[in-house]
Parts: C-alpha cells; structure tokens; sequence
C-alpha cells in the first residue's frame, strides 16, 4: 500500500476483491468452499485486474503456483518476490485471523513448521518472479524504496 502512495497508483489486494466477488471471506471460501474454489476465483480476478496499467498488486503467497495467474501478471507488469524468514513471516501475520492456511489453533511452533512446508513447496515458483527483494529486518518504507530504486522508478 505504501508504495502505491508514494508512486501514486492505485493499489488492489487480490484477496480483498475475492471477498468482494465471493460476498464472504477468503477464510469463509476455504472452509465452506475449499481452497479449489478460492483458487478459481484468484485466477479470475488476476485475469481482470491485470488489464489495468499503473497498478500496484499485491497477491497470496499461493496466486503464482498457478502458471495462468504468473504470465497474466508478467504480460502487463513486473513480479517481484517480497522473501523473508519463516520467523518473520510469523512475526509479521501471528495475530492475524484470515489466514485460512494458518489455522488459529495451531501454535506457534507449528506455524513455524507450516509456513516452512509452504516456501519449501513454493519456492520454485517464487523463483520466477522478475526480482527478488530480501525484506526481513526491513521496515514498508525501506523495502518501497528498494522496489523504487530496483525499478528505477524515481
């Protein structure tokens, strides 16, 4: 979001306008619906937003394991892959309550080991962005200007 105000471009979040297409929360998709579901209605609304120019789009962690979602993204704009640790990744969405891969009753120990198995299973699809950008003991105005500098957008 930062760096869409500094840039003054729109921002969109895919999953907040799945929620808006779905009428429930992603959360809500993948208990009611499954995340085959959610994955369907992520790759519709990436093939939408995609079109536009002049937007920064921020997707789930899973969008890119999906070819389609990876070239729609490529066709019109630059993916960059924001990498941390698994502990920062902790640290960073710990309280959070919609991330449905991150059950709540699970401790932290095994979140830890989850979120492990999913950048282990993802990495080679990370991997494929256009640029890597190492944002652990970064702050969001940091790492907006690392993009900025990166894309010589200034």
């Amino acid at each position: 979001k930062l760096l869409a105000k500094i840039l003054d471009r729109k921002f969109v979040d895919t999953d907040d306008l799945i929620e808006k297409y779905a009428g429930k929360s992603v959360s809500r998709i993948f208990n009611e619906d499954g995340e085959k579901k959610f994955r369907l209605f992520e790759k519709k609304i990436i093939s939408k937003i995609v079109r536009n120019n002049n937007f920064i789009i921020a997707v789930g962690g899973g969008a890119i394991t999906e070819p389609k979602n990876l070239s729609n993204l490529k066709k019109n704009g630059t993916v960059i892959y924001l990498k941390t640790t698994p502990k920062e990744i902790i640290k960073r969405i710990y309280n959070e309550r919609h991330r449905p891969l991150m059950k709540i009753t699970l401790s932290k120990k095994e979140k830890l080991s989850k979120i492990r198995g999913l950048l282990s299973k993802r990495k080679i699809y990370y991997e494929k962005a256009d640029y890597t950008i190492n944002t652990s003991n970064f702050k969001a105005n940091q790492i907006s200007k690392k993009i900025i500098k990166l894309l010589k957008l200034s």
